[in-house]
């Protein structure tokens, strides 16, 4: 198999601001129709692209969770053996506040395969970066709750850790569950 290398040039670089928005975008996989992917033969950017819209079934769509500024943060790293090695992609959300809503959510999502979405920092073009695919949603790794300290400078949030072996850039529409 022949590797097909891609020049990457001062020209290519893009989104270095740091960070994420304080928005997330997540759904089940199990409420997709059609999870779209990137060009089976794609090669460079096209390899990690999707240009089609995601499909629902009627009156579904991502759910929207508002996130702390500051405390997202997302990384990447080589796992398995040499000559078999891939890349395993880990994002980090903290959600604040508390209640039975937010906990019942949470509870919902630890044991879903997931597509989640997050709008990369930079404006106007901030890319949007995908994690999990049909082959394989993201899960959730682990969750934390902490209450703070009354008087403290910190407030309630939740934080939940993801991990996905898929992370792709989505250029199509973003379809809000009502």
């Amino acid at each position: 198999m022949a590797t097909n290398f891609a020049h990457y040039r001062k020209g290519d670089i893009k989104n270095v601001k740091p960070g994420y928005k304080n928005e997330v975008y997540f759904s089940p996989t199990s409420a997709f129709t059609k999870i779209a992917e990137p060009l089976l033969a794609g090669t460079g950017a096209a390899k990690h692209t999707i240009t089609e819209d995601h499909t629902f079934a009627l009156a579904s769509g991502f759910f929207v969770g508002y996130l702390l500024k500051k405390k997202n943060t997302a990384s990447a790293e080589m796992k398995g053996e040499a000559g078999a090695a891939y890349l395993v992609f880990k994002a980090t959300l903290v959600i604040p506040g508390d209640g039975p809503v937010l906990q019942s959510l949470v509870e919902e999502l630890i044991n879903e395969d997931l597509i989640i979405l997050q709008k990369d920092a930079n404006c106007p073009e901030g890319a949007v970066v995908q994690y999990g695919c049909s082959c394989g949603g993201s899960s959730v790794t682990s969750v934390k709750f902490d209450a703070g300290t009354l008087g403290g400078d910190s407030g309630k949030a939740w934080t939940i850790e993801i991990e996905a072996t898929c992370r792709d850039f989505y250029e199509g529409t973003i379809p809000i569950k009502a």
